[in-house]
């Protein structure tokens, strides 16, 4: 089977998530300030790597990261508020536990099989109806 693929390309793509996972395990958390955000696949990828998010608390991301599994900040807030948690969360030993529970996160809910048995499920209660 030929898919005409270029296997520079493909190499390329797999060196892109090697570094991408290297800085998952080297970084203490993941800094996304953004100012509108449905679903941030980036923030499920960091949490399958039991990698913190520093966030906005806008759009999805706060039904995906409740506090205290994420730190959660105002976009208007972000830039000045960011540094001062992220050095509290590292000073009062908060970050241990914020790695555990990013990737429970990321267990129960953040991922495919997950996600495809929580549709399942609310299905056959539809069809049980």
């Amino acid at each position: 089977l030929d898919l005409d693929v270029d296997d520079e390309r493909v190499n390329a793509i797999a060196f892109e998530c090697e570094q991408l996972a290297h800085l998952y395990q080297t970084c203490h958390f993941l800094i996304l300030p953004t100012r509108g955000d449905l679903g941030p696949v980036g923030l499920a990828d960091a949490a399958a790597m039991g990698l913190p998010a520093v966030t906005t608390n806008v759009g999805g991301i706060p039904d995906f990261f409740p506090a205290g599994e994420a730190i959660l900040i105002p976009p208007e807030q972000f830039g000045a508020a960011a540094p001062v948690a992220i050095q509290q969360a590292i000073d009062n030993g908060a970050l241990i536990s914020m790695r555990h529970k990013a990737r429970e996160r990321y267990t129960a809910a953040l991922n495919w099989d997950a996600v495809a048995d929580k549709i399942v499920h609310k299905l056959e209660k539809v069809l049980a109806a």
